[in-house]
């Protein structure tokens, strides 16, 4: 196949592959991540991944063939009477017994890389998720702050104006100067943070960097039930596609013992021999050929094989555990932002009504302007307080959805009772 020359970049979301999405309106973070699973380079290419772990394992189920040799011999020269002849076929028989183990580890590890790609396609979706997240949060933010530098840009305008006037010293004017230009940096950062995060998302789908990806108002994410989420820490090695690979694998190398434990029967081809010689004399009749078990009784091959059984096992326990841990650690972090959360939003109507009433007041003259502008500054400071503590929250509710397979493909048993990865492709978001 050719190889391009160049990147190759989806120039607008109508060329994605967007069925059941309508991407001419804002996309919420659902409708987001059914597009990344659909259109991700790292989902596409694990297509090429699939067929190969397949062939690998259609190959391994294949036959040996038999072994043919012969020879014709005319006659130059002698008392004899015809041209001589021999032949021999043969099978190899340690093939045959060892084919069955072969063909079930062969099938485990196709399945693993199913398992793996499925745990990737995940990993796109929470990637999806988050950029989602991040992208929303980081326009409100830019929003507050562009409203505190304004309320900042305007208390230093008047301290300017009252320090011309002599009214003010110039080292009353330096710390708001000094905030105003605090204000305009924080802006900078958040544009470049999301121009970051909309470059990321780009190429997360596929499109050409700087294709906007029109967004909705509001990051929807999982809903959390604490509860629900400790019950089902016991079942993750069911459920997180990771784990499946890892016991997949086990499965493959436990195989892998069984083909060095059967290969201690020793090489051994049986076939049929025949032949002539000058005089016409014709013989026919079985051949063997075998390895004396002596000294190599496969001993080697089945240590590495148990040691590396070994080693997968407990890399499984170690994952497991820590995916356990993983979950529980993101659950307590949801508890502590969204306990965070509640204290913040406890404060803000009374925030937002001093802030009112302070607007009321300047407006009728009964304050000035640096005392109205500190309480709409403690205002923007407390919903930027808030807006942080809600990112933290959908992020880890991101999180828990992640590892628990919320709304995405799930693992399912075939008839055999083996595991068997669903597919990105057969397996669909709501």
């Amino acid at each position: 196949l050719p190889l391009p020359a160049a990147p190759r970049f989806v120039g607008s979301l109508a060329a994605l592959d967007h069925a059941g999405v309508d991407v001419s309106r804002p996309l919420d973070i659902t409708a987001l991540s059914v597009l990344a699973l659909r259109n991700a380079p790292r989902i596409r290419a694990t297509v090429a991944r699939h067929r190969l772990a397949w062939a690998q394992h259609r190959a391994a189920t294949l036959l040996p063939n038999p072994q043919f040799s012969g020879a014709f011999l005319p006659l130059l020269a002698g008392f004899g009477t015809t041209p001589a002849y021999n032949y021999v076929i043969t099978e190899d028989i340690r093939a045959l017994i060892t084919h069955g183990a072969r063909a079930r580890g062969a099938r485990d590890a196709a399945y693993q890389v199913d398992a793996e790609l499925l745990w990737q396609a995940w990993q796109v979706v929470a990637t999806a998720r988050n950029l989602g997240v991040d992208i929303i949060e980081t326009g409100k933010r830019l929003a507050l702050l562009r409203r505190q530098a304004a309320v900042e840009h305007g208390l230093l305008a008047a301290s300017l104006a009252a320090e011309r006037r002599g009214e003010v010293t110039a080292g009353s004017v330096l710390p708001l100067a000094d905030a105003a230009r605090r204000d305009d940096v924080a802006i900078a950062d958040a544009r470049a943070g999301l121009r970051a995060q909309r470059l990321a998302l780009d190429g997360l789908l596929g499109l050409k960097p700087g294709v906007a990806v029109p967004l909705v108002g509001r990051a929807d994410v999982p809903r959390v039930v604490p509860d629900l989420v400790r019950a089902m820490v016991p079942g993750l090695a069911e459920r997180r596609p990771d784990l499946i690979a890892l016991r997949l694998g086990y499965a493959a190398q436990n195989q892998a013992l069984r083909v060095a434990i059967l290969s201690q029967f020793p090489p051994f081809a049986l076939g049929v021999q025949g032949n002539s010689d000058n005089a016409n004399v014709r013989n026919l009749g079985p051949q063997i050929n075998a390895d004396i078990p002596l000294f190599d009784l496969d001993q080697g091959n089945i240590a590495i094989a148990r040691a590396t059984r070994a080693v997968l096992h407990d890399a499984y326990v170690e994952r497991l555990n820590a995916a356990g841990q993983s979950l529980l650690d993101a659950l307590a972090a949801w508890r502590a932002a969204r306990a965070r959360l509640l204290l913040l939003r406890a404060g803000l109507p009374a925030l937002r009504a001093a802030a009112a009433n302070a607007g009321a007041a300047l407006s009728a003259g009964d304050i000035d302007l640096p005392t109205a502008a500190q309480f709409q500054l403690a205002l923007l400071g407390r919903e930027q307080e808030i807006l942080t503590s809600e990112t933290d929250v959908k992020r880890q509710a991101v999180a828990m959805a992640t590892q628990l397979g919320a709304d995405l493909p799930q693992i399912r048993l075939t008839g055999d009772d083996r595991l068997r990865p669903a597919t990105t492709r057969e397996a669909a978001l709501p």
